[in-house]
């Protein structure tokens, strides 16, 4: 797959954005009876195949109906998750106002609640797609996707971790709203909130395992281990070609991740390259495309996700077309390979880069089994995954997953904090230096006056970057950092916002040359940085350093 994308200008940006609003206008208004009848279609469908695949497991004699009623189930979970439920609730067909067809109130079969896939999936992932801290969906706080992403030794158990999502898929899409990290280990969210907060998932889930362990078997009466087994496999069924799609379709080789500054202020051409830079197509039959739900065309569902699914192989082609014309990637391919590349990287994304692997020898010494154990490892890239977030049907399974999500973020915890505390103190450093530069060259007259815009520059930069930097409650180790920033957050950010004023305004006046100008303002920034260090900034007889 291409991967390489031309860098457009502010201009180029809005025209693409513009194109695609025209096209996604067009198809809007073309809507109507035909893409009714293709739902209602796949409506049927997959309560036929239901209908017939619990018959043939209820009363069939013999394995291969036992295959055939497994298969059929599985299909019919398929085509109601992946073509039905996923698109409805998107509100591809609220034009409709069929109460069946609403995205607000459909429920579909899977432990996951509506309401929980809507916020997650269609406002965070959609939303905030490829953005580190703002879509979950990048790694699901375990997995890692490229090398804007934290390693941990947790990371070398990676293959392994996406076998068991694939197999347990439908568990952890349920979970993942949940947010347990924010309640077992970040401490953002009072624990004693957890319980309300599970209370729907819990139900949901526990009417999916009474339906497909304890009603369907019972009424097969003789026949309900045959009946248990089908169910169980009808669901792995579902669960492996949900997880392979997804995967294959979200993180193509390349994958571009974001940072939340970069997204500030976007356009909604930028929001269009956004989608475009986080998404593949893979090619197959009709069959095929309605099995996956339509998101083997993942670019015109990230596109247009309100859109009528069976819409996208039309578009394809002039989204395409237009991606050529403005020379942006349009990643695309068969899905066997497809398929074989993530597994691949899925592999690779265990080990650090090469510059991280020195990071933690200089931490951890020449002889640390962690690098040792890397080299032996296997090879690492920047993207792939999957994500450790489901069990198999069954509440000691289920439990068992949450706990090895919390384990597995435990494992690499402590290490995230350290490297967060380390990004804060260099992002600080690097202001405190070029301000520094900055007084020494107007004290001592050094013959650098013609640096001090640059230097102001990169303070205007880096003052803007402190907000974020502290975004997570880290107040514990190696650090200066007080406790008071996360309480009184709001005037912590106010601060920061003073300082950034202050530096822009610095580089403005730096870029005049005026020398006494230049020095009025660089008192004003030390003001601002003087107030904020006395208000959260442990004072030095109480520094970490002094211990």
């Amino acid at each position: 797959m291409n991967t390489t994308s031309k860098t457009l200008s502010t201009a180029e940006v809005d025209a693409f954005g513009r194109e695609l609003d025209a096209l996604r206008e067009q198809v809007v208004a073309d809507l109507g009876s035909r893409d009714v009848e293709h739902i209602r279609a796949m409506i049927r469908a997959s309560r036929y195949a239901e209908a017939a695949g619990r018959a043939l497991l209820h009363f069939g004699p013999g394995p291969l109906t036992f295959a055939a009623g497994t298969v059929a189930l599985g299909t019919a979970k398929i085509l109601e998750n992946m073509e039905i439920g996923h698109n409805v609730m998107h509100g591809q067909y609220d034009w409709t106002n069929d109460p069946e067809l609403d995205s607000h109130s459909y429920e579909w079969d899977t432990v996951c609640t509506g309401d929980e896939w809507r916020h997650s999936h269609n406002y965070e992932h959609h939303t905030f797609t490829n953005i580190l801290g703002k879509d979950r969906d990048v790694g699901y706080g375990v997995l890692r996707m490229s090398e804007e992403q934290r390693w941990s030794p947790f990371s070398l158990g990676q293959p392994l971790y996406a076998w068991v999502l694939a197999l347990s898929f439908q568990w952890g899409v349920g979970a993942h709203d949940l947010r347990l990290d924010e309640y077992l280990l970040e401490r953002k969210r009072p624990i004693s909130e957890l319980p309300e907060r599970a209370r729907p998932f819990l139900r949901k889930a526990g009417w999916q395992i009474f339906k497909d362990y304890a009603f369907f078997p019972a009424l097969a009466l003789w026949n309900a281990p045959r009946v248990l087994a089908g169910n169980f496999a009808a669901n792995l069924i579902r669960n492996v070609w949900s997880f392979a799609i997804i995967f294959c379709g979200h993180f193509p080789d390349g994958v571009r991740i974001y940072r939340e500054e970069e997204t500030r202020d976007e356009s909604r051409g930028a929001w269009y390259l956004r989608q475009l830079s986080g998404s593949a197509n893979f090619e197959g039959s009709r069959l095929f495309h309605i099995l996956s739900g339509h998101l083997s065309h993942q670019i015109e569902h990230h596109l247009s996700p309100d859109v009528p699914a069976a819409r996208y192989p039309e578009i394809a082609k002039p989204v395409r077309e237009i991606c050529e014309r403005y020379g942006q990637a349009y990643n695309t391919g068969a899905d066997p390979e497809d398929d074989r590349v993530h597994r691949e990287s899925r592999c690779r994304s265990a080990l650090r880069s090469r510059a991280q692997r020195s990071r933690w020898r200089r931490r951890a010494g020449p002889q640390s089994p962690a690098c040792t154990n890397a080299r032996a490892c296997l090879s690492r890239r920047s993207a792939g995954g999957g994500c450790m977030r489901h069990s198999m049907g069954g509440g000691f399974a289920s439990s068992a997953v949450a706990a090895a999500l919390v384990l597995a973020v435990s494992a690499s915890g402590a290490e995230d904090d350290e490297a967060i505390i380390g990004y804060r103190q260099k992002v600080m450093s690097a202001n405190g230096a070029n301000m520094g530069a900055i007084g020494d060259i107007l004290k001592f007259k050094l013959p650098y006056e013609k640096d001090i815009a640059g230097h102001a520059r990169a303070m205007s930069i880096t003052a803007k970057m402190i907000p974020s930097a502290f975004e997570k409650p880290v107040s514990a180790g190696k650090t200066d950092a007080k406790p008071e920033i996360w309480k009184e957050w709001d005037d912590y950010k106010k601060d920061a916002a003073k300082l950034a004023e202050a530096s822009d305004k610095l580089a403005k006046v730096a870029e005049a040359g005026d020398t006494k100008a230049i020095m009025a303002q660089v008192k004003q920034v030390g003001n601002a940085c003087q107030h904020c260090h006395e208000e959260f900034r442990k004072p030095k007889e109480e520094s970490y350093k002094r211990k």
